[in-house]
């Protein structure tokens, strides 16, 4: 299990100040593909639909890919197999498989 540690710091606080979030990033996570299957953009109908490309973690592939994330959809939680590059989606997930 791995957790990771975010510190977030408002204006001119100091380090006693600063409040700490943990978020916990499991090998489950990896394995789900993202659930919201509305705001997913097919391929065939890309160029009708503003959209952004996101990443996702293929784990029997052991790859990432990506998919189209649909504008008027909320950002993904930072708990998700959802993630904003291809960069972030290796780091997060391939240490696993």
């Amino acid at each position: 299990m791995f957790i990771l540690f975010l510190i977030f710091s408002v204006g001119f606080m100091n380090w006693s100040e600063a409040r700490v979030i943990f978020l916990l990033v499991t090998a489950e996570i990896c394995q789900v593909k993202p659930r919201e299957r509305h705001c997913q953009i097919e391929w065939v109908v890309r160029d009708r639909w503003p959209h952004k490309e996101r990443w996702v973690y293929d784990w029997h592939r052991r790859i990432c890919h990506t998919i189209r994330w649909a504008d008027h959809c909320p950002e993904p939680k930072p708990s998700t197999n959802n993630f904003a590059t291809e960069c972030e989606c290796l780091d997060e997930c391939s240490g696993w498989a």
